[in-house]
């Protein structure tokens, strides 16, 4: 009895210091694991309201393919990206400019008005295209239970100025990592990372594939 006593005095003192550490938001370190040996670790606080807005920016290497099967290339992008999460999702807007070359053969774009060339490719000639896509991060993850890191599937609808507008929809899958304390992460959507992330994803039309793109993105969200 002296010696239960005696543990449950013990146990309110690690409790109360436990708390402190809480407090100011030491919860990753050994110190506040081993004082709450006897009690749950603190769970994700669960959003009942309010929407934020978050930016985000990646640099990639991509294959793209043109609307001919002639045209194809390698290419290095900067994206931007603008979303919002919800609580069926998040979605994004991406915007990008790449710069590659065409490693396919040569080939030239008639204009449909004049009957002129309004471009040509050669082999191993420079080539830019712009990409702009629609986003969702469905809500379904594999993620850590205090938002740490999370296995993120993606999937998009966009277009791409190659040889000419290419329509597409992506599949992709991102492992992304939080650069912020737990007292923060708390408060986020599991999926919903600010920090960084890597990722590859495949453009497809229909059966026929279009290219794809390996990336590392950084996503800052509001802090509070």
């Amino acid at each position: 009895m002296e010696y239960e006593k005696e543990s449950e005095e013990l146990q309110a003192i690690a409790d109360s210091l436990g708390r402190l550490y809480f407090k100011y938001g030491k919860y990753d370190s050994e110190f506040y694991k081993k004082l709450y040996t006897l009690q749950k670790m603190p769970h994700r606080i669960p959003l009942k309201d309010g929407y934020w807005v978050y930016g985000g920016f990646e640099a990639s290497f991509s294959h793209l393919q043109g609307s001919q099967d002639s045209i194809y290339g390698e290419f290095i992008g900067l994206h931007f990206l603008l979303g919002m999460p919800t609580r069926i999702g998040t979605f994004a807007l991406s915007a990008s400019i790449n710069f590659g070359i065409n490693k396919g053969s040569s080939f030239k774009i008639p204009n449909e008005k004049d009957k002129t060339d309004s471009a040509s490719f050669e082999h191993n000639a420079f080539v830019p295209a712009t990409d702009f896509t629609l986003l969702y991060r469905p809500i379904f993850n594999i993620h850590d239970k205090y938002n740490k890191w999370a296995v993120q599937p993606e999937i998009g609808v966009g277009y791409y100025d190659f040889d000419k507008d290419v329509y597409y929809y992506s599949l992709g899958i991102r492992y992304e990592r939080s650069v912020e304390s737990l007292n923060y992460r708390l408060h986020n959507w599991p999926g919903i990372i600010n920090g960084w992330s890597v990722g590859i994803s495949a453009k497809m039309k229909y059966a026929h594939f279009l290219g794809v793109t390996a990336d590392v993105r950084f996503a800052f969200h509001p802090s509070y």
